[in-house]
């Protein structure tokens, strides 16, 4: 069915990659991975207690080097590698972490620690094998930025309403099927990714609230598009294409000219941000 045909085309997404974390996203596996002396964790660790940034990223590592706790790390990239677990006492005696990036491993839980992160701003966690339920934390104040692509969630983790301050949220290439309606409550959140999914309807209301103002549900199994979407909806950039979806009956809905001011007015700004396919909706 169409969850095999998911796990079949799966791919990395490289949005929000974390360039504050040193990069990371996009590979799968670590192509040149280096292996990691207990002299190059001391230069390492020498390095991280002077600019509060540790990269491990590319060492093919199964677990991280002991003594990164108590680091007061601003940054913790360790992407791009084999990882399993992450030790609890690594974010909770480094709470001062603001860009995490797990990106490209093999995690398929995460540290209830993280919580504790009250300045985290960056959470990059993609290419992993993260399942659902995914409840990994209650309150993450200053979360501005999520990427959870790429991995084996069946629902959309409901743990992240708690994070009020959230502008950008990407679960692409996973198994939802269920169109979030918490993301009508998130004040702050302007783009949402829900491309390579199994969604098959969109809720009727609860548009006028939201600020989305970039929305991507590519590849999955939408038939129709609700009158009061793009009525009342402060989208502009919107992907569909590879859903089941009539063109003609799409520039036909209820709102659509205005719709198509605001796109073509951010293109003319040039705030489009060019990704894959173009400009087109569908």
């Amino acid at each position: 069915g169409k969850r095999d045909e998911k796990s079949k085309k799966r791919r990395p997404h490289n949005r929000a990659t974390g360039s504050g974390g040193g990069g990371g996203g996009g590979q799968i596996e670590a192509t040149h991975a280096r292996p990691l002396s207990k002299k190059l964790v001391q230069e390492k660790l020498e390095t991280a207690r002077k600019t509060k940034a540790l990269i491990l990223q590319d060492h093919g590592l199964k677990k991280l080097p002991d003594g990164l706790d108590n680091l007061g790390l601003a940054t913790l990239n360790a992407s791009n590698n084999q990882l399993l677990i992450i030790p609890e006492t690594i974010l909770s005696s480094n709470t001062t972490i603001k860009t995490l990036n797990l990106s490209n491993n093999r995690l398929q839980s995460l540290p209830s620690t993280l919580s504790s992160l009250s300045h985290l701003s960056k959470l990059f966690l993609q290419n992993n094998q993260l399942s659902s339920p995914l409840e990994i934390f209650t309150n993450l104040p200053a979360l501005k930025q999520i990427n959870l692509s790429n991995n084996r969630l069946t629902e959309v983790p409901t743990c992240l309403k708690t994070c009020q301050n959230i502008t950008e949220i990407n679960l692409s290439t996973n198994q939802i099927a269920v169109f979030p309606m918490f993301v009508f409550d998130m004040s702050a959140l302007t783009t949402l990714y829900l491309a390579d999914n199994c969604i098959d309807r969109l809720p009727t209301d609860g548009w006028k609230v939201t600020k989305l103002m970039y929305l991507d549900l590519q590849n999955n199994g939408l038939r129709e598009i609700p009158d009061g979407f793009l009525a009342f909806t402060s989208v502009s950039l919107l992907k569909l294409k590879g859903n089941r979806l009539d063109k003609i009956t799409f520039e036909s809905l209820p709102g659509y000219e205005e719709f198509n001011k605001r796109k073509t007015e951010r293109i003319n700004k040039g705030l489009w941000q060019e990704v894959e396919g173009g400009n087109d909706v569908l």
